[in-house]
């Protein structure tokens, strides 16, 4: 709901604006050249392989055992990505474009950040002129499905195109089919929150492996919802496994957002209990995971198959304030884990420091079977091929952008631009609702400060305000090549099933607005300013 008064405010500020390689081995030589986002190709000798994308949903890198993750019994909750990672290579440092699922999405299929690919909150949908990761492999002739368990992944989103099939594993439409005036939305919510869906969506992937013959690849992309709170896993052991001594719980992970007694200044302990049950619900992905690398391995498959984790946010525990996700950009709702595997190709373990993003997962897929453009340096506004990192012909950190629209709190909803350069994290944030709106900035050395809590805006350091100004010039060439793609038009919903997502959505927890964020791009509030 657009506020004129909000705007007017907010346009008066608003202005337009303007890497150390280490271990693992490559097998082979000849690997293409890098793919600039997922623009014109040119063909490579590379022989196609098959493509598996799993993208599992509000993961945190940093609770996996293979990124360095100690859990209080010291088990890890991830033994099979902890083994993928030992056979292929692992990005110690991927940043996702937002903090929640479906603009994270857009960029990964279309290796475009979200003020570009313009899909940017629930009722505008992506440019049609955006390049699409399936579309590009069925023309390549590849067989292509997906298969998914979360509300912001349908196909009125925009993620259907190019997939031959793309289905809804979860039982939540079914119960949409009930009359409105009969539905216990409580219910729905409940049930959506503490399904375990993760053997569905297993058994569809398992199920499209085995149809597979041997004269057409294929490209299957599974999206796991579990690991999004509520934290409930299928049995109780697999939250226990992470309790000492596996101690009874005083509070366990339903109702995560709503328990008044999960709060910032909580027991740590009690805290602790809570994300025994996160850890439990990653445990329980990660073992379906391991069906499906038993089932490649099975069909004779996994040699060539490129297999690519990743996932597409990550959740808040307190860490500035704020719990679940949609809430902020700060890193434990943005690292992500990124973990790809191709036996034929790469020999593991190889790990790659530098910073990357969600929007380099397509473009390095389309280098792999053979989709290749010049080599071009990486830039914020496009996703560009990681295998320029991954054989050492690349260094540095690379520049990505984020953005984030929320406004789960109507009275006081947050819009914040964002900007890795260098070893900085610039952000710009609008601060609204009924009062005035703030602007503020914020930036800090990752480098020095990992955990962003030392706010350096106020350092006249000219690396601090060189960053500032790489902020603006990075802003304004997102605003440009926006502008060479077509505005998004919203989802493809019915009348009827608008308010009906609408409802959907807000009964699990999600605010929906219908703001666009083109062309509203402040300015960081600069010393004179203060």
């Amino acid at each position: 709901m657009t506020r004129p008064s909000f705007e007017r405010l907010f346009r008066r500020f608003a202005q337009v604006l303007i890497q150390k390689r280490s271990g693992g081995v490559l097998r082979g030589s000849g690997l293409a050249l890098a793919c600039a986002g997922l623009g014109g190709c040119g063909e490579t000798s590379l022989p196609p392989c098959n493509v598996l994308l799993i993208s599992i949903d509000s993961l945190r890198a940093d609770h996996l055992g293979c990124y360095g993750y100690e859990s209080p019994t010291g088990l890890s909750p991830s033994p099979r990505l902890d083994q993928l990672a030992e056979q292929g290579i692992l990005f110690e440092s991927t940043l996702s474009t937002t903090s929640w699922t479906m603009p994270s999405h857009h960029a990964l299929f279309s290796g475009l950040p979200d003020l570009v690919h313009g899909a940017t909150d629930d009722w505008h949908g992506p440019s049609p002129d955006r390049p699409v990761l399936a579309q590009r492999l069925l023309d390549r002739g590849y067989r292509t499905a997906g298969y998914f368990s979360g509300p912001y992944l349908q196909p009125q989103y925009g993620f259907a195109k190019g997939f031959e099939e793309y289905e809804n594993v979860t039982a939540l439409p079914m119960q949409f089919d009930i009359p409105k005036e009969e539905r216990d939305l409580g219910a729905i919510e409940r049930s959506f929150h503490e399904a375990a869906t993760a053997r569905q969506v297993t058994s569809r992937g398992e199920e499209f492996l085995r149809e597979q013959s041997t004269d057409a690849p294929f490209f299957l992309f599974l999206h796991y919802f579990d690991v999004h709170y509520d934290y409930a896993p299928p049995r109780e052991q697999y939250a226990e496994r992470f309790r000492p001594g596996r101690r009874p719980p005083q509070i366990d992970g339903r109702w995560f957002m709503e328990n008044p007694d999960i709060h910032p200044e909580m027991d740590p302990r009690l805290l602790e209990d809570v994300l025994s049950y996160y850890d439990g619900e990653i445990y329980w992905v990660d073992s379906q995971l391991g069906i499906l690398f038993d089932t490649l391995e099975e069909l004779g498959l996994q040699e060539n198959t490129l297999v690519a984790v990743v996932a597409d946010h990550g959740d808040e525990f307190f860490e500035h304030g704020q719990k679940g996700h949609r809430k902020t950009l700060y890193q434990e709702s943005l690292r992500i884990p990124l973990i790809l595997r191709w036996p034929a190709k790469w020999e593991g373990p190889h790990r790659v420091p530098n910073r990357v993003s969600i929007v380099d997962v397509a473009p390095t897929i389309l280098e792999c079977i053979g989709v290749a453009t010049p080599r071009v340096s990486p830039s914020a506004t496009r996703g560009t091929s990681l295998i320029g990192l991954i054989d050492g012909s690349e260094t540095g950190r690379r520049e990505q952008l984020g953005f984030l629209r929320d406004r789960s709190n109507k009275d006081r909803p947050v819009e914040q631009w964002a900007l890795w350069t260098g070893p900085y994290m610039v952000s710009v944030t609008l601060t609204g609702g009924n009062a005035v709106p703030v602007l503020s900035g914020e930036i800090y050395d990752l480098e020095k400060d990992p955990e962003e809590r030392n706010n350096l805006r106020d350092s006249r350091d000219p690396a601090v305000e060189a960053a500032i100004d790489r902020f603006h010039i990075a802003h304004e060439a997102a605003r440009r090549a926006a502008g060479n793609l077509s505005a998004g038009s919203p989802p493809s919903f019915t009348d009827e099933e608008f308010a009906e997502q609408r409802e959907k959505l807000e009964a699990l927890g999600y605010a929906v607005d219908t703001v666009s964020a083109q062309s509203l791009i402040p300015r960081f509030p600069r010393q004179e300013s203060r």
